[in-house]
Parts: C-alpha cells; structure tokens; sequence
C-alpha cells in the first residue's frame, strides 16, 4: 500500500512486467494450440457456467482456439483498500488489454466494485461480479442492460445451523426488484460454500427460492 503511495513509477514498472509476462503465457498457449472453447458447460473465472452462442469469435478455426474465443477474467480481491482513482491510474492501464484480448472477459469476485464500474465499463467485454458486500442500487443504477449483474448471495445463508428461508427471499426480491428498475441482465451464483450442515438438499431448495423471487419481481 505505502509503494504506491510512496514509489507509484516502481509500482507501474513491476505492473508492467507481470502484464507482459501474462500476455507471454497467452501467446503460449495460443502458439502451443492448447486452448478450448468454454462457452458451453463450463465453469468460467470468477463463477457461471459459460453458455454463450455470441463465441467463438469471428474468423474461428476449430482446429486452432485463440483467446478471442474464449471467456477471461481477473480479479483484485487484495486491492480492496485502494480509491478507484488509485485504481485507475496504476493497474487497470495493464489490465484492460488483457481483459479486452479475450471474446467475453469476467471482473471481480469478492470485492465490492461499486465505485469501480465506471471504469470497468471501459473494458469493451466486461461482465462484472456483484459481491454481497456491493452496493446493490449502485451497482445496478451503473451496469443498466448492457452488462451483465453478476448477483452473488451471501453464501452463509446456506450454511447455518438453521437456513433462514424467509431471509434469503426477502433479500432476493430486494435486489431483483433494484435490477429490474434498472432493465440490468442478471445471472445469480451461489459460490464459496464450505458447508450445507450436512444437508445438500438445501441446495436444492436454495434453488426454488431464488426461482419464487425472480417470479414475484418479474412475473
């Protein structure tokens, strides 16, 4: 934290230097064809299952995958503490070309980007993860219906001793009836889960709930 305060032309160069190694890796893989396409079935970054008819880019060749193909993503969970002024002059300058050279790209994980979204939006292909701890409103009011709201509940609500059915609901016609009034494309994922007490069929009834809300918000 004090380096970029402190050295912020150290900070750049040693940003620099692991953008371009990342960059390396990916002509590798390129070069080696050891991509595959991950817009089917797939678990892709930072959490959703990569269904998208909109890949393979234009120009694609089976029997050669580019990351232009593909869905990216990246993530900033350690700079959670940093302005999006901070933000924006010292690493999203090196990782905008890496987000851009894949077909779809994903932002975020756990951290709440909020204040952050104005700038990703610069990012011509970013779907960004909407964390519990983001603003909901916020959030929604800056995405509208050109990105998508990557909604991500709180995965203790599943986890307790007892599951809370009413407060799951609650909070998820809350923050459906926010996107909706914002026209915001929303997928929502259940991720990070260490427990279930031993009960996997709250999974299944997390699933129900999450169905009944998106019924009463939209119909």
């Amino acid at each position: 934290m004090l380096d970029m305060l402190d050295e912020p032309g150290w900070v750049h160069e040693l940003l620099a230097r692991l953008a371009a190694n990342h960059q390396a890796v990916l002509d590798q893989l390129e070069a080696g064809n050891f991509l595959s396409l991950n817009n089917g079935c797939e678990w892709i970054n930072n959490g959703g299952i990569g269904y998208t008819d909109a890949l393979p880019s234009d120009g694609f060749d089976p029997a050669r995958v580019r990351c232009r193909d593909l869905w990216g993503g990246q993530e900033s969970q350690d700079l959670v503490g940093i302005s999006p002024a901070m933000f924006e002059e010292l690493f999203f300058p090196h990782l905008k070309p890496i987000i851009e050279r894949f077909g779809f790209g994903c932002y975020g994980c756990c951290e709440p980007l909020h204040d952050w979204i104005p700038l990703l939006k610069r990012a011509r292909n970013c779907r960004v993860s909407i964390s519990p701890w983001a603003d909901i409103e916020k959030s929604a009011a800056q995405l509208g219906p050109d990105y998508v709201f990557c909604c991500k509940p709180h995965p203790a609500a599943v986890a307790t001793d007892q599951m809370d059915e009413a407060a799951i609901m609650r909070n998820m016609v809350e923050t459906l009836t926010k996107t909706k009034q914002h026209d915001c494309r929303v997928e929502v994922i259940l991720k990070d889960l260490h427990t279930v007490q031993h009960e996997p069929q709250r999974l299944t009834r997390w699933v129900a709930l999450m169905k009944a809300a998106r019924a009463q918000v939209y119909g």
